[in-house]
């Protein structure tokens, strides 16, 4: 009997795990085709899609064996798992990854984590550790990073106490995002309906986002964007977009984003970029734009700090900074906002999100200038705000050298131009014509020119001579030249700018003829720059090239320089030390004693014979 028993004990015992974990999902399982609601559920199973004769195909792998299943154009594909219990309370959802690859045909929605909208407070936790969405072709209405309940077809309503602690309940760790060749007919987002994302990576090439409005004067539609979510939270949304359309970029509707990065390159065309969340800034007025009410409803949404890198050749209508604060008293009117959260602490625990978020910092490097500035729009690059840092890239034209080629006069070249990049921020700073420039979308180049000068005043040359003559040597002034830096608008084809000085020097390469680096038998030659500015005289020393073909000289004040040289004698070697002349002589004496016993006794052997 006791036998028995404990066996039926050790029985129980395995089962006890079993029995705990039975309202745990932490596996993938097989993927679940729901025709009449038009649902691929992929349960955690990595799938591709793909057209095969007209038919778009989801495809997977199952015990070994390939697997395919025939889905819609309204199909929307779920890469976690979709309302797996429906009673009870304490369920678990803890995949550690969705895998969802499309290479071509058509689906209405792409939902990388799980669906759950029945019973949702009946779980304890709704998480995928890392989605994986790539688009190498085909075409989809949205695309979400999390959940589907945007679409409309997928209602979560989170409990406010679950809310408050959403990163442990509905979340995912990390979305990948790669779109490359794809068509996205409205919109992609992160996050929605009160979820989590902590990471999300966003690659977009050769792609287009909704329904681009470049050139048009008005806001687009809020539902044509990239945005980082809706009505949830994401820890960090990083954005790369090459050579594509997208027609709105922003945070999101209601989003909170601890920080998020914007990086556009390439032949872009973008519409409106907020940085912040999608709503307008607060002077924004209506006209020529959605309703506000289609803005979301709910005035709160928060970035704790946006950068933005925009490329020379991308084109965007305007970039607007969006909310970065809370409006408690707004959300007040809605009453569909406290159904949801409970009550008016519930709201502003809620919608307070990031803390100072109002006063979070904005940090924009542009390259190109707004296509677009709206009469009836405040604009962030208009917008006086002490959180608003702009570094604007021109492009930039600078004399370049080959040190190899011979030259008959003096050739100077710019090593690296990076630096005057700064010089159009120092114009915009406090040159009004600059300004104009950069808000009509003008196209700015920062020019290095460098000409010889064929006659200076008596006293410049005077203070360059007076400089010279503090070295020891015979000097010579080779030609006086100006070193400008210039603003120019490339469409006018006038310079608008002269940039006298810079904070960081450039650097300089000059190749000089041959007649120059010839240099007189017994003397030593030393190259120099002299610059005149503001009355000021000063004398920049030069490195000189191992092969003497070439001097580099720094500097960071522009106006009128000498470029000059001082012959010295040579240095002699100095006289031999006493001891080294007692060595010689001790050496020419040991020689002349060999000498003289040689000699002795070779006439002593001579005379014996």
């Amino acid at each position: 009997m006791r036998k028995y028993l404990t066996c039926l004990v050790a029985f129980i015992i395995m089962l006890f795990p079993m029995m705990v974990n039975a309202d745990e999902i932490t596996t993938a399982s097989a993927p679940v085709w729901m025709e009449e609601e038009q649902y691929f559920i992929a349960n955690g199973t990595p799938i591709v899609i793909e057209e095969k004769d007209g038919v778009t195909y989801a495809m997977w792998e199952e015990k070994g064996e390939q697997k395919e299943q025939a889905i819609t154009a309204g199909t929307i594909v779920i890469g976690g798992v979709y309302n797996p219990f429906s009673e009870g309370e304490g369920h678990v959802i803890d995949l550690p990854e969705t895998s969802i690859t499309m290479n071509s045909g058509s689906v209405w929605f792409i939902s990388g984590g799980n669906a759950v909208d029945k019973n949702i407070d009946s779980y304890d936790k709704v998480h995928v550790g890392e989605v994986n969405i790539t688009m190498n072709g085909g075409e989809v209405y949205e695309i979400a990073g999390i959940s589907a309940a945007w679409s409309g077809y997928i209602n979560v309503v989170v409990p406010a106490e679950k809310y408050a602690a959403i990163r442990d309940f509905y979340s995912v760790d990390t979305v990948n995002l790669k779109l490359n060749n794809a068509s996205i007919t409205q919109r992609v987002y992160l996050t929605s309906s009160y979820t989590y994302v902590g990471v999300a990576n966003v690659d977009v090439t050769n792609t287009t986002i909704g329904k681009v409005g470049v050139g048009s004067g008005g806001v687009t539609f809020a539902h044509s964007s990239l945005s980082a979510g809706t009505n949830g939270k994401v820890g960090k949304f990083i954005v790369t977009i090459e050579d594509s359309n997208v027609a709105q970029l922003d945070a999101g509707l209601r989003a909170m984003v601890d920080e998020m990065e914007f990086n556009i390159t390439g032949n872009t065309e973008m519409g409106d970029i907020f940085a912040g969340s999608g709503y307008a800034y607060e002077s924004y007025s209506n006209s020529g734009t959605t309703a506000w009410t289609n803005y979301g409803w709910i005035p709160y949404g928060q970035v704790g700090k946006t950068t933005i890198n925009i490329d020379s050749e991308v084109s965007y209508n305007n970039i607007y900074r969006g909310f970065q604060y809370t409006d408690v008293a707004g959300v007040s009117e809605y009453d569909t906002f406290y159904e949801k959260f409970g009550s008016n602490e519930t709201v502003q625990k809620v919608a307070m999100g990031i803390e100072n978020a109002k006063s979070a910092p904005v940090v924009i490097t542009l390259a190109s200038s707004p296509l677009v500035t709206d009469s009836d729009t405040l604009s962030i690059l208009d917008a006086a705000n002490e959180n608003v840092t702009i570094t604007y890239i021109s492009k930039v034209e600078a004399p370049t050298v080959d040190t190899d080629t011979p030259v008959e006069v003096p050739t100077f070249g710019v090593n690296d131009s990076t630096s005057l990049d700064e010089a159009l921020n120092v114009a915009i700073k406090d040159n009004a014509e600059v300004n104009a420039a950069v808000a009509a979308g003008e196209t700015l180049t920062t020019a290095i020119e460098i000409s010889k000068l064929e006659s200076v005043s008596s006293e410049t040359t005077t203070a360059v001579l007076d400089k010279l003559a503090t070295i020891n040597g015979t000097s010579n002034v080779v030609d006086y030249y100006d070193i400008s830096v210039l603003i120019k608008n490339t469409t006018t084809d006038t310079s608008i700018a002269n940039i006298t000085e810079l904070n960081s020097p450039l650097e300089f390469t000059v190749v000089l003829p041959e007649e120059l680096q010839n240099v007189p038998e017994g003397y030593n030659r030393i190259f120099y720059m002299i610059r005149e500015h503001n009355g000021e005289v000063e004398l920049i020393n030069t490195s000189l090239a191992e092969d003497g073909k070439s001097i580099t000289f720094a500097t960071d004040k522009f106006s009128t320089y000498a470029l000059a040289y001082v012959d010295s004698l040579a240095t002699t070697p100095e006289n031999p030390s006493t001891i080294d002349n007692i060595m010689t002589y001790i050496v020419i004496g040991g020689i002349a004693l060999v000498g003289a016993i040689g000699a002795a006794i070779y006439l002593k052997k001579h005379k014996e014979n």
